[in-house]
């Protein structure tokens, strides 16, 4: 969410895409009346996925969860 308010509606996730080590899973909601989607990305160390990055991909704002990190 973008932001420090939610009221998340209309939420849907969608299958895992994986690919070898690598791992996609898209998410739609609606946070008031704002739509959004955002893709969450993983990759797999020894035998468990971590969290590799997360971009806003619909919606008002667009942004790339590490892009963020690095620009405060």
């Amino acid at each position: 969410v973008n932001g420090q308010d939610a009221l998340i509606t209309k939420l849907v996730v969608y299958p895992a895409i994986i690919d070898g080590n690598r791992a996609q899973v898209y998410v739609r909601f609606r946070n008031f009346d704002s739509d959004n989607a955002m893709v969450y990305s993983f990759v797999r160390e020894s035998s468990a996925w971590k969290l590799d990055e997360i971009a806003a991909i619909g919606g008002e704002t667009r942004w790339l969860l590490t892009d963020v990190l690095r620009n405060p």
